[in-house]
């Protein structure tokens, strides 16, 4: 599935929950069960389809995700009739995504589609997904890049920033550089422009292009220069010290942004598994980011008056005075810490976040945009503190991009548990994946459209539903001839 696509998918969503119609809400007169599926839904959806889930009257598959992707379509949802069927005794919703001639029962369906597969929660109605989790399927983080910017409008885009996909200290400084010009982050190979980035930068219009790292060579820069006469090439970060690279782009930001502050990772240990994340939070604040301890000093001998922002307890030790202390030494942790912060300094601000797995640090370069913030996971786990992390900030965050396609990052069911955190859709509170909790109850027609399911409270009708077949015509009687 395409980026272009889920967002599309998504924002159809998104605003269908503001509508007020669903073409197939006229059918208010059927009242159907999901039965069991045929051999062909075991085959498409193996190992999903043995199996009902806590309050279904049938054998549906679970959806893999909370997506209903095109050619697929949205019907509407029943409640189940044992409060034991979500942990917290709320109410269950179990919704229809349909497609068109799926050789399965008809369930809750528009005429013509038949039940693909069910999807369910414990609290938001799980068809509106305001937060898009958006799956990025680049094999390199070039290709990450890309993908990242093919949603943009041809022609909108200035400058971009060329960062290396190698070194994720180099791609971490690169984000601080394309916020100071308003630009975007594109991914390459140290010595060699891929044909498809070249496309892209025409593409968006870029009539400037910054490359930033120690590492580029001076080939790289030359093809560059060569994709059109009109494009401005320029190389910050130089120093084969990634230390000293760091000093010379602070420096540069400083003098584009007027910024009186940076923040400064250690060059090694627990914190430096944070640079991504800490170059996500400068860039978000318009300031440099510094590499070492060293480098941060050094510029502080050149301008006193900086405020230093020390992320890690290799940086963080002794300090004081005017000085912020993010301090700790587990990495995952680090790095919540430092996008928590972020989040408390705009308390009223919605963020998007990039989370990409902690031993991939290089393609993620690819994924974190300036304005993104950076949150590291165990490779592909939502571990229970991350989930419970990004609930407990609900609400902070706008959209979540995540890469595909690699062994560490998030597959389907992580995907799912992502989408639940961070819709409400309260995955982990379902119980019961064995049928119990029949029967189910018909969701009253006002509460059929998407973004009109009940939430709390028992249903208005408190009523099983019927298994109904083709009603018999009544015999007429004496008095009605």
């Amino acid at each position: 599935m395409t980026s272009l696509n889920q967002l599309t998918e998504s924002a159809g969503r998104w605003l269908a929950a503001r509508t007020t119609r669903r073409s197939f809400i006229g059918n208010v007169g059927r009242i159907s069960l999901v039965a069991a599926g045929g051999s062909m839904i075991s085959a498409t959806f193996a190992g999903r389809a043995e199996a009902r889930v806590c309050g279904q009257s049938g054998v549906s598959p679970k959806c893999p995700t909370y997506d209903c992707f095109a050619p697929s379509t949205w019907g509407w949802c029943w409640y189940a009739g044992n409060a034991s069927c979500c942990a917290n005794g709320g109410l269950k919703k179990i919704c229809d995504c349909c497609r068109a001639n799926h050789p399965n029962t008809h369930g809750y369906c528009p005429e013509g589609s038949n039940v693909y597969c069910v999807v369910e929660s414990c609290l938001e109605d799980p068809r509106v997904m305001k937060v898009l989790v958006e799956q990025n399927a680049g094999r390199s983080a070039s290709e990450v890049s890309i993908l990242r910017t093919s949603v943009l409008t041809a022609g909108s885009v200035a400058t971009v920033v060329i960062a290396d996909g190698d070194d994720p200290f180099a791609g971490a400084l690169a984000l601080p550089v394309a916020s100071a010009v308003s630009g975007v982050v594109l991914v390459s190979p140290r010595a060699e422009l891929p044909p498809a980035l070249a496309a892209e930068i025409i593409r968006l219009g870029a009539r400037r292009v910054i490359v930033v790292g120690p590492s580029f060579t001076s080939g790289l820069v030359s093809a560059l220069s060569a994709i059109s006469a009109g494009i401005e090439v320029g190389h910050l970060g130089t120093n084969p010290s990634i230390a000293g690279a760091s000093i010379e782009i602070a420096r540069w930001v400083i003098g584009a942004t007027g910024a009186t502050s940076l923040t400064c990772v250690s060059a090694s240990g627990p914190s430096s598994v944070s640079a991504l994340t800490a170059g996500s939070f400068a860039a978000l604040a318009r300031t440099p980011l510094v590499i070492s301890r060293e480098a941060a000093e050094a510029l502080r001998a050149e301008l006193p008056a900086l405020t230093i922002t020390w992320i890690g307890d290799e940086v963080a030790a002794g300090r004081t005075g005017n000085d912020v202390v993010i301090a700790g030494s587990d990495p995952l942790v680090l790095a919540r810490s430092i996008v928590s912060a972020r989040l408390a300094g705009e308390p009223n601000a919605g963020f998007p976040v990039a989370l990409y797995p902690v031993d991939l640090p290089s393609v993620a370069v690819g994924l974190v945009q300036p304005g993104t913030l950076a949150i590291p996971h165990p490779d592909d786990q939502l571990d229970p503190t991350l989930r419970d992390w990004l609930i407990a900030h609900r609400g902070r965050f706008i959209s979540a991009q995540i890469t595909t396609g690699f062994r560490q990052s998030l597959q389907d069911r992580r995907v799912w548990e992502l989408q639940s955190a961070l819709n409400g859709f309260e995955q982990q509170l379902l119980s019961g994946d064995d049928g119990m909790g029949l029967p189910v109850i018909t969701q009253p027609i006002a509460e059929r459209e998407i973004g009109k399911a009940r939430l709390t409270g028992p249903p208005t009708t408190l009523a099983p539903t019927p298994v109904v077949g083709r009603a018999k015509p009544k015999k007429r009687t004496p008095e009605a001839k």
